[in-house]
Parts: C-alpha cells; sequence; structure tokens
C-alpha cells in the first residue's frame, strides 16, 4: 500500500516537485507507468457547500472539524457561495472515466446533492448501474424509488438521507459480489 498526495482540482502537469501534482501525475509517479488504470475510486470530498455549513451544519462539528474538510475550497483558495459542495463530484467522475475504474462509491452531503452526483454519472454514458444509497442501504424505503437521468432509471435504495452514490460497470459487478 501507498499514499500519493495530489490535488484532485488541477489537470495540469506540475513541474514544481513542491508543489501538489494532479492526481493521474501523482498516480503515474507512483507506479511509474503512463496509462494509469484502477478498478475502484472510492472518495469522500468536501461536500457541504459554504451556505449549507452556516445553516444546516452543527455548532460542535464546526467548532472541531476543519472547515477545509467540510466545504470545498476554490483552487486559488476562496470559498465560493452556494454550489461550491459540488465542486469535486465533475472532476472525479472525470478522473474514474481516465483511470478506467470499474467502481465508484462517492459520499453526498444529502439526496438532492446525490441526485446531482448521480445525473452527472449517467451523463458520462460509460456506467451500467448507477445507484444512491441512504443511510442504510439495506433498510426498507418506504417505496421502491427511482429517478430518471436522460434515459436512464437510478434506484434510491435504503431509508434514511441520501449518503453515497455508487456507480459500476458490468466488470465491477464482481468486486461488489453481486
Amino acid at each position: 500500500m501507498a499514499f500519493v498526495r495530489a490535488d484532485v482540482l488541477i489537470q495540469e502537469p506540475t513541474l514544481e516537485p513542491s508543489a501538489n501534482p494532479p492526481v493521474l501525475q501523482a498516480l503515474q509517479r507512483l507506479d511509474g507507468r503512463r496509462q494509469t488504470r484502477y478498478d475502484i475510486l472510492i472518495s469522500n470530498p468536501p461536500y457541504v457547500s459554504s451556505k449549507d455549513y452556516m445553516r444546516t451544519t452543527s455548532p460542535p462539528v464546526r467548532s472541531f472539524e476543519p472547515k477545509l474538510a467540510l466545504v470545498p475550497a476554490r483552487p486559488n483558495g476562496e470559498y465560493a457561495a452556494v454550489s461550491d459542495g459540488d465542486l469535486f463530484y465533475p472532476r472525479l467522475l472525470h478522473i474514474a472515466k481516465q483511470v478506467e475504474a470499474k467502481v465508484i462509491l462517492f459520499e453526498v452531503a444529502d439526496l438532492d446533492q446525490a441526485k446531482r452526483v448521480a445525473q452527472w454519472a449517467a451523463s458520462q454514458g460509460i456506467w451500467d448501474t448507477i445507484e444512491i444509497w441512504r443511510d442504510f442501504p439495506s433498510g426498507q424505503s418506504t417505496a421502491e424509488e427511482h429517478m430518471l437521468s436522460g434515459t436512464r432509471t437510478v434506484a434510491i435504495l435504503g431509508s434514511g438521507n441520501g449518503r453515497s452514490v455508487l456507480a459500476y460497470r458490468d466488470a465491477g459487478i464482481a468486486w461488489l459480489g453481486r
């Protein structure tokens, strides 16, 4: 096992040795390959918008959790308005496509954000199955729920609030034990 430090939000390779490189450049440095492929991409990025941070995050969380762990900063370091909680997801989906991931699992803040992320994943056209998992994926939901994203049906599973978006290609089914 190895750890790399990289910047998910930048795309252009850097020659500066002290700078955090883009993810793909960091992975290539790690294993020395030009074509980097990974089966699974899991992420729990900062996903709270700066607006929701003040409105819905409890005071103990604001007191003890670093704000940067919850609210993404724009690449220039300034916090953006309203949609900044979604900042990482399009970039992570792009990286998943580049590394030919078979499975992705992204933590999200709530059902609304989960639906947006599922729609972006569906728009890529590479995922055979996309699901939204609630707090308790195996829990009984009050009704069978789905959402439509273009011509795709996305299942919303479990009970509680939306917490994760899972997408996989048929080749990823073995990883999931399905």
